[in-house]
């Protein structure tokens, strides 16, 4: 009896995380970095893929986010904190940017029944492709495969994921622009807290060292006094 191939459904994530076109870009990157993932299918209200939002689709396309504007708020987030207009203008086009102009709009994608090794195969050919959508005869996402699902086989993750749309439908509100800025501010402190404790630390140190310091010349000092009185 022949044996069965392994195809990409029997490695293929089900629970999908997927944004539309129209989710805020802002949106889909804290996707990607909540749950860890490489990049997202971008799907209409259909559930037809469109396209998909990746790592590497950010990186290639920095300059459409702007990625000065996050530098500025690193370097000066009090200033813009206490002064939103400084940096109002640069937020406001960053909430508003949209997956659909950073998304690549022609994805690779496979059947559920593409075997596996031609899913080897095709990341083998396609280094910077990664998640690869599943979908069927009609072009609905059915799933979704990536590096990580071949490498760890059948020891595949079992959490259930719900899936996130949110669709901008308004402008920018000044709730998006503090909500922004607060989740910012968290990232930052969690950066700023580890210097802080080095820094603390490095003063204790440079503390006790300046304490050693004013003893040895305070003695050294005395003993200098003892020895030049007359006896």
């Amino acid at each position: 009896m022949e044996e069965k191939q392994p195809t990409v459904k029997d490695f293929m994530q089900v629970n999908i995380i997927s944004v539309k076109p129209e989710t805020p870009v802002v949106s889909a990157i804290r996707l990607l970095y909540t749950n860890n993932l490489k990049g997202l299918p971008v799907i209409d209200n259909e559930k037809k893929v469109v396209g998909i939002f990746t790592e590497y689709d950010l990186i290639a396309k920095s300059p459409s986010i702007n990625l000065s504007v996050f530098l500025k708020l690193v370097l000066a987030f009090d200033v813009y904190k206490k002064e939103q207009s400084l940096i109002r203008s640069d937020l406001e086009k960053l909430l508003a940017l949209q997956v659909k102009t950073i998304m690549n709009s022609d994805p690779l994608m496979l059947h559920p029944e593409t075997s596996l090794e031609e899913a080897i195969k095709t990341f083998e050919e396609h280094h910077k492709v990664n998640p690869i959508p599943i979908v069927d005869s009609g072009g609905y996402l059915v799933g979704i495969i990536s590096r990580a699902d071949i490498v760890k086989l059948y020891a595949r993750g079992s959490e259930n994921v719900a899936e996130i749309n949110a669709v901008a439908t308004q402008g920018v509100t000044d709730n998006q622009i503090k909500e922004f800025l607060k989740g910012f501010e968290r990232r930052l402190l969690g950066i700023n807290w580890i210097w802080t404790k080095f820094w603390t630390w490095f003063a204790v140190v440079i503390f006790i060292v300046v304490i050693f310091v004013v003893l040895f010349l305070v003695l050294r000092a005395l003993e200098l006094v003892v020895t030049n009185i007359p006896i």
